[in-house]
């Protein structure tokens, strides 16, 4: 599984539920963030078996290339949904953000 994305207020959540134990065999989680993950929620994601940091930019090629991302059973995407400030509370863009399934 590669997760992709900046959102991190419940990637403890997300982790938790992919580490559930009726989903068999354990498989490895490949989180691609941008910056360097904050202190605090190292320390919360830390305690899972089988999680692997590479800190790079979605949008290239060759670091999707580095997570596995052609070879992945799954890949998450998380969106920041937060408004920048100033935004009107219609939530412009959020649209484009629908369920693949």
């Amino acid at each position: 599984t590669v997760l992709i994305g900046k959102r991190n207020s419940n990637l403890y959540d997300l982790i938790k539920a992919l580490r559930t134990k009726h989903l068999g065999q354990m498989r490895y989680i490949v989180l691609l963030y941008v910056d360097p993950i904050p202190y605090e929620l190292w320390h919360r994601i830390s305690i899972f078996e089988g999680l692997l940091i590479v800190r790079g930019s979605p949008l290239e090629e060759n670091t999707l290339r580095r997570v596995g991302i052609f070879r992945a059973k799954k890949v998450i995407v998380l969106a920041d949904g937060s408004q920048p400030h100033g935004a009107s509370s219609n939530k412009i863009g959020l649209e484009a953000l629908v369920d693949s399934d």
